[in-house]
């Protein structure tokens, strides 16, 4: 494995839950399956760690992860400071789920749904403007993630767009984390979760219209 430890950093609503899930299995050529939940939420799937909430919070529990703890996932909902990161720390791999303006209606009916467990059939009954208010604070709290940067040899940027496409039966997101990890071996049930996650998200697009 090319990396000792990894940090997963996006957005909520952008599937890092899912994607922690995959590398971890990936990395201990686990044969447990993944579940997936009925809002096609990977969050049942525990790994030993927590988002980080607050700045404090989250430069403390980095800490202890990068120096300390055995596990070897973390996941952050902010941007990742490159340069600090790897000043500080070696053998890290940082993995950047980036998405594009398109797809920023289906992240936010992901975050509502997903996150604040608003169901979502009772969605379209939000009022319009409290709506538009968490859309405003959403894409101004998030909107580094939308734009470019230069990335370090160790950042692996993915596409939200890329979790769910394919060639045949190979899925770009494994084979992007194969290359970035140096982990040949896939077992079954990352290829079986790709499948499932990436029907059950097609089924939730039509139903809900969000391309």
């Amino acid at each position: 494995m090319k990396y000792k430890k990894y940090i997963i950093s996006f957005i909520p609503g952008s599937s890092g839950r899912f994607i922690s899930t995959i590398l971890h299995r990936m990395i201990t050529c686990s044969p447990e399956p993944i579940k997936i939940c009925e809002d096609n939420s990977a969050h049942y799937n525990k790994l030993h760690n927590s988002i980080s909430k607050s700045h404090s919070e989250l430069e403390r529990q980095l800490s202890e992860f990068l120096d300390k703890n055995s596990s070897c996932i973390f996941q952050i909902h902010s941007y990742p400071n490159f340069n600090l990161l790897n000043s500080k720390y070696e053998n890290i791999g940082i993995i950047l789920i980036k998405p594009d303006a398109n797809d920023m209606h289906e992240i936010i009916f992901n975050s509502l749904n997903k996150n604040k467990k608003i169901k979502s059939f009772f969605l379209k009954k939000i009022i319009p403007t409290q709506l538009i208010n968490f859309e405003l604070n959403y894409n101004k709290r998030n909107k580094i993630f939308f734009t470019d940067d230069v990335y370090p040899a160790n950042c692996l940027v993915i596409k939200y767009s890329e979790i769910y496409e394919n060639i045949g039966d190979n899925y770009i997101l494994i084979e992007k984390l194969k290359q970035f990890t140096g982990i040949s071996t896939v077992p079954l049930s990352v290829v079986t979760a790709c499948k499932q996650y990436t029907f059950n998200r097609n089924e939730i697009i039509k139903q809900h219209s969000l391309r």
